[in-house]
Parts: C-alpha cells; sequence; structure tokens
C-alpha cells in the first residue's frame, strides 16, 4: 500500500473518531427532562423562586393557582431524572426551588423555570446564579437578582429592584423603581416613581430612561464616557457628560450614571 492510501485511511479513521465523539458530546450534553406542579395558596401569599442555575419566567394568569413548570438540562439521564420541584410555604410564602436526590453539579446542570400566578400572589424574589429573569403582569415588590443574564420587569404593579453582574437590564411600565444596576450592559426604565435614594447603574453601557414630569426627586446623571440628552423634562441644559437638576421639591434622590455610554432622559408619558 503506497503512502497515499495509508495517509487517506488515517484522515478517513480521524474523521469517522471525530464525528463519533461529536456525536457522543451532543447527546451527552443535551439530556432534558419537564416537570409541572399546581399550588392552591391563599390571597397575599408571596412568591419567590430560588435558582443555583437557569433562566427564571414569571408571569401572571387569570387562574386562582399557581403553576410551575421545570425544564432540567444535564449531561446523563441519571443527572435530569434526579431534578424535581420543591415548594416550601411558611408565613404567607411559596417558596420553589430544586430538589435532588443525590450529589447533582449545578455547573453542569441548569433548570429553567416557568411560573404563572394569579393576581392575588405577590412576587417577592426571583433569584439565579446565571441565567435570565423576567416577569410579566405581576403584582408585589420583586427583586430580580443575578450573576450572569439580563433582567425584563414589564406591567408591574409595585416596585422593582433589578441586579445583574453581566447583562441588560428593562423595566417598563412598573409603578416603582428602587434599584437598576448591571456592571456590564445597557439599561432601559420608566420611572414613574422613587422613594428615598434610587440608584440605575452600569459600568459599561448606555442608559435610556423615562422619567415622569411629576416625578418629586434631585436628578443626577453622569457619564464618564459618552453623552447626555435631556428632552421634555424641566432639567437644566446637560454639560458634555453630566446633568443635575430637580423635579418637583426634590424631596427623594435619582442617581443614573455609566462608566462607558450615552445617558438619554425623557418624559414618561401618562
Amino acid at each position: 500500500m503506497d503512502r497515499r492510501h495509508v495517509l487517506a485511511g488515517t484522515a478517513g479513521g480521524l474523521l469517522t473518531s471525530l464525528a463519533g465523539c461529536l456525536f457522543e458530546l451532543d447527546r451527552f450534553e443535551h439530556q432534558q427532562r419537564s416537570e409541572a406542579k399546581t399550588y392552591a395558596v391563599d390571597d397575599g401569599t408571596e412568591l419567590s423562586v430560588d435558582n443555583p442555575d437557569g433562566s427564571i419566567t414569571v408571569e401572571g394568569t387569570d387562574e386562582d393557582v399557581v403553576e410551575a413548570e421545570i425544564t432540567v438540562h444535564g449531561p446523563s439521564n441519571d443527572d435530569v431524572e434526579s431534578v424535581s420541584i420543591a415548594a416550601t410555604e411558611s408565613d404567607g410564602e411559596l417558596r420553589l426551588e430544586p430538589d435532588t436526590d443525590g450529589d447533582v453539579d449545578f455547573d453542569r446542570v441548569t433548570v429553567g423555570w416557568t411560573v404563572t400566578c394569579p393576581p392575588d400572589v405577590a412576587v417577592a424574589r426571583l433569584e439565579t446564579g446565571s441565567g435570565s429573569i423576567e416577569v410579566r403582569d405581576v403584582s408585589g415588590d420583586p427583586t430580580l437578582d443575578t450573576e450572569s443574564g439580563s433582567l425584563t420587569a414589564q406591567n408591574v404593579a409595585g416596585a422593582v429592584s433589578l441586579s445583574t453582574g453581566d447583562g441588560s437590564i428593562t423595566a417598563r411600565n412598573v409603578d416603582e423603581i428602587e434599584r437598576a444596576t448591571t456592571e456590564d450592559g445597557s439599561i432601559e426604565a420608566d420611572v414613574a416613581a422613587v422613594d428615598g435614594t434610587v440608584e440605575i447603574s452600569t459600568e459599561d453601557g448606555s442608559i435610556d430612561a423615562a422619567l415622569a414630569p411629576t416625578l418629586d426627586a434631585t436628578v443626577t446623571a453622569t457619564t464618564e464616557d459618552g453623552s447626555v440628552e435631556v428632552d421634555g423634562l424641566e432639567l437644566p441644559e446637560p454639560t458634555d457628560s453630566s446633568v443635575s437638576g430637580t423635579l418637583g421639591d426634590g424631596t427623594h434622590s435619582l442617581s443614573l450614571t455609566t462608566g462607558d455610554g450615552s445617558i438619554e432622559l425623557g418624559a414618561l408619558s401618562a
């Protein structure tokens, strides 16, 4: 057999082995399982979800029960089969989190949550180690916290607090913002009301905030590298990188800062 046939045979064998490895890797990484549970709770119950790794979505519903569904992704059937929904009801709170039958490495296993809740259930705290969090059409004063992932709060009858280490933040049609901070990502926020000292900040990203003209706060917006623009608000003309002024009596404080990015302040439509 000449050298060309040997090389061709070797290359063919390597490609076959590589294809087999890729197939095994693909199969290894894509095991998944879903589970759903329903909970009847009293009016005024607070809902919390604590997740080691994976996304969380909570939405309002006209139904009178809380419905929770998880989708577990992991490297083996044993891993995904060992994760289930755990619920703890105590002192007016329904707390949902993953339960495991054995040792599960949440660096390799992710749990995605989809939860619907009635109007009389107040969303309290949604937390994940890594993953996006979305909350829509709910009541309560929800805190959204992730180490890495985007955060979205929309149509919330209450005050929201949002914090991510790496990801964008969107807060639209919420009654009040208590906090919105990210280390790396843009922020879009409707600021209808503030209470006390409120921070909206990113180390790397732009900020687009719509402020209610009736806001009662001292407003300060500053960027280290970018521009500041104001439209439709009774605030002073900004310099290239900052603006400071008072809306209403200036009872409260609103600070908007970015290390690298522009800031746009506009008027929130009624």
